[in-house]
């Protein structure tokens, strides 16, 4: 069931839900990176700054910084579960309406195209989620173990950013859930 709908520029999109992965083949793809964030960034926050000082060991830190960022954005873009691209022409607040009615009632849109954006926008957010507590632990292990308010501070923020993303990623977990069961019914 390959079926592909035009849209105005003419990129064929995907509509059919079952090229959306489940949510645990989202997980299991981002644990790598998960694991990259959360061992490297202390491994390199302990290389480049001096423990005793806090001061930075080279003036080349933020080009090491970048390298490691970019590296882990290169390894989740290699390791993503594969998905369908986003129909940036369904409104983002369409796509959170879709994933909160699914997680309150376990109903899915009827329009194909707004169930598949919406579970892209689902896989997008789980990652997200991931993410944001792998820099949380990344920020407060160095900040634990080397006492520095800088580290506490930012893993603080970073913490308050991952219980929005965990949130965010609950009603994605249900919407991906609620779509793999409704396509298997179906």
């Amino acid at each position: 069931m390959n079926r592909h709908a035009s849209v105005a520029n003419g990129d064929p999109q995907w509509i059919d839900d079952t090229h959306v992965p489940t949510a645990a083949q989202v997980l299991i793809h981002e644990l790598p990176v998960t694991a990259m964030m959360m061992i490297g960034l202390p491994i390199l926050v302990f290389w480049l700054l001096d423990t005793p000082t806090g001061d930075p060991r080279t003036p080349w830190w933020p080009v090491f910084i970048v390298a490691f960022t970019g590296a882990v954005l290169l390894t989740q873009r290699l390791l993503q579960a594969p998905r369908p691209r986003l129909n940036k022409q369904i409104g983002p607040g369409r796509l959170t309406d879709s994933l909160l009615q699914a997680s309150r009632t376990g109903t899915m849109p009827a329009d194909p195209g707004v169930r598949t954006a919406a579970g892209v926008t689902a896989c997008y957010r789980i990652e997200a989620a991931m993410a944001s507590v792998a820099v949380t632990v990344a920020l407060l292990i160095p900040g634990i173990i080397q006492p520095l308010h800088s580290f506490i501070a930012a893993g603080t923020v970073s913490g308050i950013f991952a219980l929005l993303h965990l949130s965010r990623a609950r009603h994605s977990w249900a919407y991906l859930k609620a779509l793999h069961t409704t396509s298997q019914v179906s």
